[in-house]
């Protein structure tokens, strides 16, 4: 399975991006080969850590979005690419305060902001009937609590 987060970040925030792309390792190494069913192959979550009135209007938290398969064309190369069985989302985290901490915090505020965010399959889990919501949600919350434990110990 393919998890892994795309992040748009503010400038004001680089010093806390270790933080953020340690995170993003850490779920993409964890599920690269795990299979929770054929209905959903695909999870793009997407970390907007902006700020400002023009960030706002263009960093604006998407809609969950699921395709069984479509094609797109990408803005750099225009290269056709084909999606199947994606499911897509936003997560916001409150700048202010995301912009204000320490990285062990950011990193910490972020895990639990994506663990909570995973509601939204459950909303959604009859769109994609072969799918073991539950089970990917308990394990999606392990592998950022022992990212989070694992990254503390090697610190302490």
């Amino acid at each position: 399975m393919d998890v892994g987060l795309a992040i748009e970040s503010d400038v004001s925030v680089e010093h806390l991006m270790p933080a953020v792309r340690g995170v993003n390792n850490a779920i993409e190494a964890y599920f690269v080969d795990r299979d929770y069913g054929s209905d959903l192959t695909n999870i793009g979550i997407g970390m907007i850590l902006v700020t400002g009135p023009i960030s706002e209007r263009l960093h604006s938290v998407r809609p969950f979005r699921y395709r069984r398969f479509d094609r797109e064309k990408s803005r750099i190369t225009g290269e056709i690419f084909e999606i199947h069985t994606t499911a897509e989302w936003d997560v916001k985290p409150d700048f202010e305060k995301f912009s204000a901490m320490r990285s062990d915090d950011a990193r910490d505020y972020l895990c639990e902001a994506l663990i909570a965010s995973t509601a939204c399959l459950e909303e959604h889990r009859n769109q994609f009937p072969d799918f073991d919501v539950s089970r990917f949600r308990n394990d999606f919350e392990s592998c950022l609590h022992a990212h989070c434990a694992k990254t503390t110990s090697a610190v302490n």
